[in-house]
């Protein structure tokens, strides 16, 4: 069998994220969104009626200079299914709403230094830029004014010379409580503080 390793253009994730299923995808995916990176044949024991296992190195395919989001595509596979997404980052983000701004933080996920200078984009769920920004010395960046005219924010794609990553700004389903106009702003010039006693039962006296 013929594997197939894909990157997906970081302007399309939008539409990636649509067309997947679970993290699987049909091939022609891959022919609309992403660029082939490389390509390994995968031998299978020729034992008829048996089905077989053999153990793939997915980092041997992977570029190193480059990381991203990529597929994984058996081409021979009969499967409609016959892709995998894969995220190889080294690109950790946050985000934080404030009325109608987008605070977004990115660092390293192995140091967890912040990542200064790294270009935030925000995606509508139309796949429009509704706005972009870069990162500061803090691996902070503030997105305001963004045209909502172009449909609702749903990504933001961060984005280096040689990296990228995605983080969907759907609210998830366990979020205990949303966010509303009530709750104090971010003060990015100062601090929240949380005290919490040692154990949380008490008694009077």
């Amino acid at each position: 069998a013929k594997l197939n390793l894909w990157q997906v253009f970081p302007n399309n994730l939008i539409p990636a994220l649509d067309r997947m299923n679970n993290g699987l995808a049909g091939s022609d995916f891959n022919d609309r969104l992403a660029k082939l990176a490389g390509t390994k044949t995968i031998e299978f024991p020729t034992v008829a009626d048996t089905k077989s296992a053999v153990p793939i190195n997915i980092t041997e395919m992977l570029p190193a200079e480059q990381r991203g989001v990529f597929t994984l595509q058996f081409e021979d596979a009969r499967d409609w299914e016959n892709t995998k997404i894969i995220l190889w980052t080294d690109i950790g983000v946050f985000s934080h709403w404030v009325n109608d701004e987008l605070a977004v933080f990115a660092h390293n996920l192995f140091s967890l230094a912040p990542l200064a200078q790294a270009k935030v984009t925000v995606y509508s769920q139309k796949n429009q830029v509704m706005g972009s920004a870069a990162t500061d010395e803090q691996g902070v960046a503030l997105l305001t004014n963004m045209d909502t005219t172009l449909g609702r924010p749903r990504m933001v794609v961060v984005e280096t010379d040689n990296d990228y990553t995605f983080l969907v700004l759907d609210r998830r389903d366990d979020d205990p409580t949303a966010f509303d106009a009530i709750m104090p702003a971010y003060d990015g010039k100062g601090y929240d503080a949380f005290l919490y006693a040692d154990r949380n039962l008490y008694r009077p006296g």
